[in-house]
C-alpha cells in the first residue's frame, strides 16, 4: 500500500510493485483498490479575512490578521486529497509477493 497522500513516485514504485508481483503470481490473484480516495475535508482554504467563511485569528506580537486555513498545518493536510493505493493477493502468494516488494525496497 502506498502513504495517505503518496507522492508521484510513491504511485509509481506501487505500480511497479504490482506489474512484477502480476508476473510472477498471475493478474488473477491480486486486486488492486484505490477506492479509499476521498474529496478533501470542506474547509476553504483561501479565503480573505474579510469573507464571512473565515475563521480569524490575532497575533498580538505581528500585529497581524490571518486565518486559521493558512496558519495551521493540521487543516492544511484535511485538504489534500486521500489517495491510498493498495494491493491484495491470495494468501497462498504472500511469501512470493512480499519477497518481491522487499527487493523492491531494498529490505
Amino acid at each position: 500500500y502506498t502513504k495517505t497522500h503518496p507522492l508521484d513516485a510513491d504511485i509509481r514504485e506501487f505500480k511497479r510493485s504490482c506489474r512484477d508481483i502480476e508476473t510472477k503470481i498471475g493478474k488473477e490473484n491480486l486486486i488492486i483498490d484505490s477506492s479509499a480516495g476521498k474529496m478533501p475535508h470542506k474547509i476553504p482554504m483561501r479565503i480573505e479575512v474579510d469573507d464571512e467563511k473565515a475563521i480569524v485569528i490575532y497575533d498580538k506580537e505581528s500585529n497581524k490578521k490571518t486565518t486559521i486555513a493558512e496558519e495551521s498545518s493540521i487543516i492544511h493536510s484535511l485538504s489534500e486529497k486521500i489517495n491510498i493505493q493498495r494491493a491484495y493477493c491470495h494468501p497462498s502468494f504472500y511469501e512470493d509477493a512480499n519477497k518481491i516488494v522487499q527487493e523492491i525496497n531494498n529490505i
